[in-house]
């Protein structure tokens, strides 16, 4: 597949990182840009930095699952789900309140995200099956650092 998207799942202790586009929550990411981009983690840590001012290349960065596109269906993509990993001082000092797009960021509490309806429903279906809706633990932080 030449084409893809990426999401990027970032974890904090306080709650995981979205962005909102159109009154809608979703996680950082976006459609592949065919002249910068010539990997899904390339595409990933640009569209991670575009909507929120975190440098992709201060983070550890894993993929996490592929989900393929469906012909016929409304997406015709692969969409590649990363889960990274900043220092807390790295989020303190680089994220924005709005994204290049306009996208306004929140880091949204683990406990708000269930009863949340306006949160992108494919996404959250995604956070569950991959049990990213906690904080991240020290041992897979560790995991994070081994592997980087």
């Amino acid at each position: 597949m030449d084409d893809w998207t990426a999401r990027v799942i970032v974890r904090t202790q306080k709650g995981i990182l979205t962005v909102e586009q159109n009154s809608i929550l979703h996680l950082p990411g976006g459609k592949r840009d065919i002249e910068k981009d010539r990997t899904p983690l390339c595409t990933a840590k640009r569209e991670l930095a575009e909507e929120t001012g975190l440098p992709g290349n201060r983070g550890d960065f894993k993929l996490r699952t592929t989900r393929p596109s469906r012909q016929g269906k409304r997406n015709k993509y692969d969409i590649y789900y990363w889960e990274a990993h900043f220092d807390a001082d790295v989020i303190e000092r680089h994220l924005k309140p709005t994204g290049e797009e306009g996208e306004i960021t929140h880091i949204l509490p683990y406990a708000e995200v269930h009863s949340r309806s306006d949160f992108n429903v494919a996404q959250l279906s995604m956070l569950r099956r991959l049990k990213c809706l906690g904080p991240p633990t020290t041992r897979l932080l560790q995991r994070f650092k081994v592997s980087a």
